[in-house]
């Protein structure tokens, strides 16, 4: 739950060398990329911090009422990928108008804002209109072996994943204009 892009063919190539690393020695019921795989394969690579189950955004959410010591934590985990990629790592926020994005994204504007980091407003999309939502609630179910009527299964809540254009993007993000800007920026 980290977002890595690649900024040039180098970090194309990194990115390969890390997805392939993920599936031979990182696999367990999944793929997976480890701190070390990424200090190793880190260059030409854009970082941004994740969605709300990423490590960033686990750490401001874990709260239970104490929220410096969670966003302690998460200045943690924004230092430590600042410090391996520099101003290529960005603070993600995102805002599909469900509750625990509106938590995470409260803490990481103030991480961003104490460590001087910059934001970038993201969208979760999992298909391309929003009419689209009921088409992939039932390929979910497909891929998982689900019926719709379970009442116990993987679901998306509601129907705001979809891509958004430049104009619903700015109205997700009232007084964070700039973290809008800044996706095109890294595009």
């Amino acid at each position: 739950h980290l977002t890595l892009l690649a900024q040039n063919k180098t970090g194309f190539k990194n990115l390969l060398r890390m997805a392939s690393s993920a599936y031979l020695e990182g696999f367990y019921r999944k793929p997976r990329i480890d701190r070390e795989l990424i200090e190793a394969h880190n260059e030409g690579i854009i970082c941004l911090s994740g969605c709300v189950s990423g490590e960033f955004s686990r750490a401001i959410l874990r709260g239970n009422g104490s929220p410096e010591l969670d966003l302690n934590q998460a200045m943690d985990v924004a230092r430590w990928f600042h410090e391996l990629f520099g101003d290529r790592y960005f603070i993600e926020i995102q805002n599909n108008n469900l509750d625990i994005q509106q938590q995470a994204m409260e803490g990481a504007v103030d991480v961003a804002k104490k460590l001087g980091l910059p934001l970038v407003a993201t969208s979760d999309a999992h298909y391309v209109n929003r009419e689209d939502a009921e088409a992939q609630d039932v390929l979910l179910c497909i891929n998982t072996g689900k019926f719709r009527t379970d009442t116990n299964r993987m679901r998306m809540d509601g129907d705001e994943f979809f891509l958004r254009g430049p104009e619903e993007m700015y109205e997700s993000f009232p007084g964070l204009e700039e973290a809008v800007k800044q996706s095109q920026l890294i595009a």
